[in-house]
């Protein structure tokens, strides 16, 4: 299989050097500081799309295990709605070969949210469903939906994460690079905690390193993010997990509703136990 690449084109600059009593030469003009440039990003209507792919492997061999598109769309403060598609690199015949248990994990599934509510269709709500409802309602329900921490576990559309990364990080060429952690994630991070269904990370857990690379443009805006982690953070045990992610169309109108009412049921109205709806342990070879 080609393993995932993270490349950027960049180009040189070359300058020479003034001779005495010549013009004075221009100074290079500073980077954009991309802190700066997201909050620029922030207004009403407004957003941007994306679009990743996480592989797993174990050093020799890696393969595509989840696909992710979605859109963000902006308030004056943040991210005001989201509406996130994932999708696991499997054929209908290969998911229905898995166990009961972790086959409906396993489809694909769509989360909307808007302010503090998620709503969840597919995945592994999907099979709690009346049947004449398509749509799961989860008041502070993730972002990133179910399988969160199978795809990007880098929030850059959070003004505090990037600060805390960029100030850990490194200048290189086309962006930025550095190494974070589980537990530092956790403290800065509402999207992380939201993929972890903010089950705080246990301590061995906590330690689980992180690098990163950010690519920015020459306004300063990310566009893209390749993070990769060991996957026994994830219930993977003895693979890695890489995430590329792309940004497209920063500043695009965007615009995320909730699904209509007669099409929602909301999880206090449904009849389950703990152990009805936790999500199970599920580990890939």
């Amino acid at each position: 299989m080609r393993r995932l690449i993270a490349t950027l084109a960049c180009t040189a600059a070359v300058g020479a050097v003034a001779p005495a009593l010549a013009t004075p030469a221009y100074a290079q003009a500073p980077a954009a500081d991309p802190v700066i440039a997201l909050k620029k990003q922030f207004v009403t209507g407004h957003g941007v799309a994306f679009s990743e792919r996480t592989t797993i492997g174990d050093g020799d061999y890696s393969t595509v295990m989840v696909r992710r598109t979605g859109k963000f769309q902006f308030g004056k403060r943040g991210v005001a709605a989201s509406d996130i598609s994932t999708k696991f690199n499997l054929t209908a015949r290969q998911r229905e070969d898995l166990s009961e248990e972790v086959r409906d994990f396993f489809a694909p599934e769509q989360t909307i949210r808007v302010g503090t509510t998620a709503y969840f269709k597919g995945g592994f709500f999907g099979s709690f469903l009346p049947a004449d409802k398509t749509w799961l309602k989860i008041p502070g329900g993730p972002q990133a939906g179910v399988v969160g921490t199978m795809g990007q576990i880098i929030g850059v559309t959070e003004p505090e994460t990037l600060k805390t990364l960029l100030a850990h990080g490194k200048k290189v060429s086309g962006g930025y690079s550095g190494t974070t952690t589980y537990g530092e994630l956790w403290k800065v991070s509402k999207w992380f905690r939201g993929a972890l269904f903010d089950q705080k990370p246990k301590a061995a857990q906590s330690k689980t390193k992180v690098t990163w690379k950010l690519f920015t443009n020459a306004k300063g805006v990310v566009t893209r993010v390749v993070s990769s982690h060991s996957g026994s953070a994830s219930g993977l045990s003895g693979s890695k997990l890489t995430t590329d992610t792309v940004f497209t169309g920063w500043g695009r109108t965007v615009s995320i509703k909730a699904p209509a009412a007669k099409d929602v049921v909301s999880i206090t109205d449904l009849d389950l136990d703990a152990e009805d709806t936790s999500i199970p342990s599920v580990t890939l070879n």
